[in-house]
């Protein structure tokens, strides 16, 4: 089963699946687990984030006209 997305500080050193970006412990990170092909937890920066974010709003924006 899939868990929800927690915004929260990475617990040890991960790498983020937007960018490779290394992550220490304590920074902050948005994370999610699958259970799909044998588990994995999935991390993104922050900035991974917002870019997501952006790309969403552009996205819309352009498409509501």
């Amino acid at each position: 089963m899939n868990r929800d997305l927690e915004y929260r500080p990475a617990q040890r050193e991960v790498i983020c699946r937007g960018c490779d970006k290394t992550l220490n412990r304590g920074d902050m990170l948005m994370s999610t687990y699958s259970f799909r092909n044998r588990g994995q937890h999935i991390y993104f920066c922050k900035e991974c984030v917002l870019k997501m974010q952006q790309l969403i709003e552009d996205y819309e924006n352009n498409t509501k006209k």
